[in-house]
């Protein structure tokens, strides 16, 4: 977003990818992939930086994360260089009146979903051998044990003029945002997700 006298105001990106290359995770509080992009595009644009996450459940760093914080560093600047990169060929995009729209809607889900008795078991298990995965079969047995409230999904639609940003919940697989910017009748459309903070 550029201010009268064209200098940007905020450099708003959005990126479909797992922002979790730290080995550490889940033992320090740290911004990750995040934080180094946007050191770089603040030094570069002079102006704030916003990151909003994509649809990423499915999508992860792999190959190219070794949990290292100079490979996330390394990462983030990659990340930099394509942000600032496409801000050399910007798009201008018509204003309008900033409106939010928020709805439920119903998902069927999978029928052959665990027992209550093998998810806890499950649970169990992990809790004594590797207490950081236990989240897993935690955010299923919550599934399991009320169905018709994980079936719920609050959606949000965050749009003004040519431009929209849709929000979705939990950790929605990266298809969801390709499909729905493939079909969305606004020509800017970002699509993100874990926005009903959720598993």
């Amino acid at each position: 977003l550029r201010g009268e006298d064209g200098r940007p105001i905020v450099s708003i990106f959005n990126y479909a990818c797992h922002v979790t290359a730290l080995r550490q995770r889940g033992e320090v509080i740290h911004p990750d992939i995040p934080h180094f992009a946007l050191e770089v595009i603040e030094w570069e644009t002079g102006g704030p930086g916003f990151f909003l996450q994509g649809a990423a459940g499915n999508v992860g760093t792999g190959k190219y994360a070794d949990g290292t914080l100079e490979r996330s560093k390394e990462l983030g600047e990659r990340l930099a260089r394509g942000v600032l990169e496409a801000m050399e060929h910007p798009v201008s995009c018509r204003p309008g009146p900033l409106r939010l729209k928020g709805w439920k809607e119903i998902v069927e889900l999978d029928p052959e979903l665990p027992s209550v008795e093998e998810t806890r078991r499950q649970l169990a298990e992990l809790l004594e051998s590797s207490p950081r995965r236990a989240w897993m079969p935690c955010a299923m047995l919550q599934v399991i044990e009320d169905p018709d409230s994980a079936r719920r999904c609050e959606l949000f639609l965050l749009s003004g003029g040519d431009w929209c940003l849709a929000c979705l919940p939990a950790e929605s697989f990266v298809e969801f945002g390709l499909a729905i910017r493939a079909s969305s009748p606004t020509p800017f459309t970002l699509v993100g997700a874990y926005y009903d903070c959720t598993l």
